[in-house]
């Protein structure tokens, strides 16, 4: 019968809440663990489509200084199509490898190009001539894209002189440019 005095006899044991809780997926720690993982995975995958952004406008724009202002560098430096390599500018149409070709050619028609194609500016702050930086962000990373003109500081100021050397600087959120030596 029944061996346990506390319990009456009658009464049928019911599970305890505790067991019923264990049973129900969506606890709240787990919709905050999966949400922390989301936003997490949508931060991460957005980083990388800016990143790629960045790279392939990078690779487009030196390519077509190479191509088209060639002779403003040093004789050691090959175009992409003389090492017979494919570059980002040549999977472009036709349409935008014209426009480009002609955006390199001046500073302004290369910010108007820029503006155009990416929606960036020159950064004020970081920008001097004869240079200008513009900066994609991704919250977690920033890329500083520089691109040097092949004049002197004063004819850049009077939009002379084309596209020449590009570099592509990445720095977290906790650095700057500053810390740079």
């Amino acid at each position: 019968m029944n061996d346990n005095p506390s319990l009456p006899a009658d009464e049928p044991t019911q599970p305890s809440k505790e067991s019923n809780r264990s049973k129900n997926f969506f606890t709240i720690p787990r919709v905050v663990i999966y949400t922390l993982l989301l936003v997490f995975i949508v931060v991460v995958l957005n980083d990388r489509r800016i990143y790629e952004k960045a790279n392939t406008g990078d690779e487009r724009v030196y390519a077509a200084a190479l191509a088209y202002s060639s002779k403003f560098f040093d004789a050691g430096d090959r175009t992409p199509e003389e090492k017979g390599e494919t570059t980002a500018f040549d999977q472009l149409d036709e349409e935008a490898r014209k426009k480009l070709a002609h955006a390199v050619t001046r500073p302004s028609r290369f910010r108007t190009w820029m503006k155009e194609t990416y929606g960036l500016q020159p950064d004020p702050e970081l920008s001097q001539p004869p240079a200008d930086v513009f900066v994609f962000s991704s919250g977690i990373r920033k890329f500083h894209f520089k691109v040097r003109y092949n004049s002197s500081a004063v004819l850049v100021k009077y939009d002379r002189g084309p596209v020449g050397k590009t570099e592509l600087a990445i720095y977290y959120f906790w650095q700057s440019p500053q810390d740079d030596p």
